[in-house]
């Protein structure tokens, strides 16, 4: 019976994976691509505040946040005048951020369906 080594022992407490190993897989190994040439080069991360929608949702939440706060002290009748111009700016910043977004939203190409693109 041949000797196989063992692997080494580790002191109490010490976790459960050997030195060196990782709970998630390297980001620096890609996997290979289909036809074989090599690692494919991993696609860039793109900041939250960098994506087309960020500016127009966060702007028509804080609006729906500020007019919704208000909402009690109009329900009850308990308002007054200042109550009223606070929910309108809220209402105000729903309807920027909605139009913000239309304005920003892809278009045809840029979500890979356009009209010199077939559907997939």
């Amino acid at each position: 019976m041949a000797d196989t080594p063992r692997p080494p022992r580790r002191p109490a407490g010490s976790p459960g994976r050997p030195a060196g190993a990782s709970a998630r897989p390297s980001a620096r190994r890609a996997a290979p691509t289909p036809d074989g040439a090599g690692p494919e080069a991993p696609a860039p991360q793109t900041s939250l505040t960098d994506r087309w929608w960020w500016s127009g949702a966060a702007l028509a939440l804080v609006g729906v946040v500020v007019a919704a706060w208000q909402w009690r002290s109009i329900a009850d009748g308990e308002s007054v005048w200042a109550t009223w111009v606070v929910a309108g700016l809220g209402l105000v910043a729903v309807v920027v951020g909605g139009l913000w977004l239309l304005r920003d939203r892809p278009r045809g190409g840029a979500r890979g369906n356009g009209p010199d693109e077939p559907a997939s």
